[in-house]
C-alpha cells in the first residue's frame, strides 16, 4: 500500500475531505469575486483596491497539506477564469493571465512561508509575523501583479501604470485583511 492519500481522501491532518474543501473554497472565492466586482465599488478598470480572495487562497493553502494544493488551486483557477470571462467580459488571454496570477501568487507565498517548515506559521510569534508580511503581503502580490498586469498589457487591455500598483495593493490588502483571521487559532494567542 502506498502512503500517499488518494485525491478524494481527507488531508493527513484530520481535516475535511479534499473534494469538500475544494468545493467550499471555490464557492467562497466566487462569492468574494462577485461581491468585489459587482456589489462593491472596490473594482475598477485597472483592478481592485481590495481583493480578499487572495487572503482566502493563501490561508487555505497554509492550512492544508501541500499535496492538496494542486486540487485547491485548480478549483480557484477554474472559478477565476470562468468569472473573468463571464462577469468581467475580458479576452481569453487576459482571463487566463488573471486566473494564473491569482493562483501563482498564493502558491508562491505559501511555498515560501512553508519552506523549511512543516506546519503553517504561528502568526502570534513576531518573527513569523514579519515573514508572513514580507512573503505573503509583499512578495506574493508583487509576483501576482506582474503576471496579471502582464497579461493585460500583452493583450492591449491596459498599460502597466496604473494597473500594477492597484493590483498589488488590492491583493496585499486582501491578504493582510483576511488571511491572519483565517490562520489564527485560539491556542495561537
Amino acid at each position: 500500500m502506498s502512503s500517499r492519500a488518494a485525491p478524494g481522501a481527507s488531508s493527513g491532518r484530520g481535516g475535511w475531505p479534499l473534494p469538500l474543501v475544494v468545493a467550499l473554497v471555490a464557492a467562497t472565492y466566487a462569492a468574494l469575486y462577485l461581491s468585489v466586482t459587482v456589489v462593491t465599488a472596490f473594482g475598477g478598470a485597472f483592478g481592485t483596491t481590495f481583493w480578499p480572495a487572495a487572503g482566502l487562497t493563501v490561508a487555505v493553502l497554509l492550512r492544508r497539506d501541500a499535496r492538496d494544493w494542486a486540487w485547491l488551486l485548480a478549483g480557484v483557477w477554474i472559478v477565476e477564469l470562468t468569472l473573468d470571462l463571464v462577469v468581467s467580459n475580458v479576452s481569453v488571454v487576459v482571463a487566463v493571465g488573471w486566473a494564473t496570477a491569482n493562483c501563482a501568487e498564493p502558491a508562491l507565498s505559501a511555498f515560501l512561508l512553508r519552506r523549511n517548515r512543516r506546519d503553517r506559521p504561528n502568526l502570534a510569534r513576531a518573527d513569523n509575523l514579519v515573514r508572513f508580511f514580507a512573503l505573503a503581503v509583499i512578495v506574493g502580490p508583487v509576483a501576482g501583479a506582474l503576471i496579471g498586469v502582464g497579461s493585460g498589457v500583452a493583450d492591449g487591455f491596459y498599460g502597466f501604470w496604473p494597473a500594477f500598483p492597484r493590483w498589488f495593493v488590492g491583493d496585499a490588502v486582501g491578504v493582510l485583511a483576511l488571511a491572519p483571521m483565517l490562520l489564527l487559532r485560539r491556542r495561537d494567542l
